[in-house]
């Protein structure tokens, strides 16, 4: 006797969308493989930043979103720092999106700046845009950027797509109040802008020069995730990585810290890679970049992608071998994340090539890399090319993200909310049956039951088995909640099938794949 059962989908399970950012929360549903299963009954809803994402058809580009240029209060000035040098290493490097975040200072188009600071001309601006010498593949100018920074605590960030600023020259009253201003003050003003705004090197004030905190990670990421939650539509993110991840190296503790603070109330937090260029001679220090996943390079798909999460950062280092204590704190990670070194192995770095949901099922495929790491509330929780979300559900709560480890580099996708759903079961009924069983020598018994949840979801449960035929018989099946009896008689006819006694009726006279359901309904395959 062999038994087959197969689950046809009928669900009414509410899709959460947020089609404003682009993301959709998706259920997720087990499979059935025995009769004492129990499908969709547990699934994870999972918010997917590149949901959006056509893997086989979209580009991706290379982006730095934290330069600066000699206006910039911190930088000496020379011809290696002035704004047409800056743009033509970034252009002759290959990068595709950069933005000017030069402090106290809203970007300008980068043929429009004083002389004083050697702009590019507007010929050669345009061609830069539209890819000369490049085949076409030009640059975009991220406009009405700025690094918003407390001068005081050391409190930096980046803002992008608004002419607020909070760092006017500290001549003027509004530049003292912007040199004093908090990360709340700031975030403010950004929300009140409509602008994006991210967290800039925020380790810095934990195992760095910056102190503020106390080299108290906790405390930063208490209060970043306060003001994340305030204006989640305008605080997207932080560095993760930077400066060469030298007084940085925190950055990825805090993401983790930030992340098991918001996202059980649905607030994600993007991470992005910068070198934070004061000269051309630090364009592209370790390796540090954001990859841009779009469908064409363009200033209105950067800003779409920025909000939504479809990028992710990447960086040319390998764990450091040694680690370093100061003040009681490993200033080389904590947490578990230790420092890297960089590495110019002429690797490159990982590459996301995909990513595929199926059912509680997350995989990713890539390029260059070795291991994937899946990371929950800080912690490796498992690695390979895909993770089943249900067979880590005790140690996963509201996010999970990976990355991809190879001999160039490191990959940090960004993360995915991940809701819980567990559902009661409420009732089942016998949907339709084979009221005649002959099929040749042997019979064939063949039943649907409709599952109700307490959700009002509903999925169905096919089930199929030969009998022998020309015998009388019958059988129970155990589903845990609900049990099914079906019974025949020795011409091969169904006398009974119902659910937890609840008989139905069969339908007199008919054969083959006549049907009969439990409600009085009769149904004809």
């Amino acid at each position: 006797m062999s038994m087959k059962k197969t689950i046809r989908k009928i669900v009414k399970l509410g899709l959460a969308l947020s089609l404003s950012l682009g993301l959709i929360t998706q259920p997720a549903f087990a499979a059935v493989s025995d009769p004492n299963e129990k499908p969709y009954m547990s699934y994870y809803n999972i918010t997917n930043p590149y949901a959006d994402v056509d893997w086989d058809t979209y580009g991706q580009y290379k982006a730095n979103l934290h330069t600066h240029t000699s206006l910039s209060n911190d930088v000496t000035g020379g011809a290696n720092t002035y704004v047409s040098s800056m743009i033509e290493k970034y252009y002759a490097e290959g990068y595709d999106i950069v933005s000017i975040n030069d402090h106290q200072n809203i970007s300008r188009n980068w043929d429009d700046y004083a002389s004083t600071h050697r702009p590019l001309t507007t010929e050669r601006y345009t061609e830069i845009l539209t890819g000369a010498e490049r085949n076409g593949r030009g640059m975009v100018d991220v406009p009405l950027s700025n690094e918003q920074n407390n001068m005081m605590r050391g409190q930096h960030v980046l803002s992008y797509f608004t002419n607020w600023n909070a760092n006017a020259p500290v001549t003027t009253l509004n530049g003292l109040f912007g040199a004093l201003a908090t990360y709340d003050q700031v975030f403010t003003g950004i929300n009140n802008a409509g602008g994006i705004g991210f967290v800039a090197h925020p380790g810095r004030e934990v195992t760095g020069i910056i102190t503020a905190y106390g080299n108290n990670p906790e405390r930063l990421s208490n209060i970043l995730a306060a003001i994340f939650l305030k204006y989640p539509d305008a605080a997207y993110g932080l560095e993760i990585f930077g400066v060469g991840d030298g007084e940085t190296r925190s950055d990825r503790v805090l993401w983790d810290r930030m992340l098991m603070q918001t996202a059980p109330y649905g607030k994600n937090v993007f991470g992005i890679s910068n070198d934070d260029a004061h000269s051309t001679s630090e364009v592209g220090r370790g390796g540090s970049k954001t990859m841009f996943v779009m469908a064409e390079n363009t200033v209105e798909n950067v800003e779409a992608a920025m909000r939504s999460g479809s990028f992710y950062a990447s960086a040319a280092m390998t764990l450091a071998s040694q680690f370093r204590i100061s003040n009681g704190v490993i200033v080389s990670g904590t947490n578990g994340e230790p420092a890297f070194n960089y590495v110019n192995s002429g690797v490159p770095t990982p590459v996301i090539s995909n990513i595929n949901i199926d059912g509680n099922v997350i995989s990713v495929e890539g390029k260059y890399y070795h291991t994937i790491e899946w990371i929950a509330d800080g912690a490796v929780i498992a690695t390979g090319n895909s993770i089943d979300l249900m067979e880590y559900k005790d140690v996963i709560n509201s996010y999970i993200r990976f990355q991809l480890k190879g001999d160039g580099g490191i990959s940090w996708a960004n993360p995915m909310l991940l809701e819980l759903i567990e559902l009661d079961f409420v009732k089942a009924a016998v949907k339709s049956f084979n009221a005649n069983l002959q099929n040749g020598n042997n019979g064939n018994l063949k039943f649907v039951v409709t599952v109700t949840l307490s959700d009002g979801s509903t999925y169905e449960v096919e089930h199929t088995e030969k009998v022998k035929g020309g015998e009388k018989g019958s059988k129970t099946f155990d589903y845990g909640d609900y049990k099914v009896s079906v019974t025949w008689n020795d011409n091969n006819k169904v006398t009974k099938c119902e659910v937890d006694g609840g008989a139905a009726p069969i339908v007199p006279g008919q054969s083959g794949n006549s049907q009969g359901s439990s409600k009085g309904n009769q149904n004809q395959q």
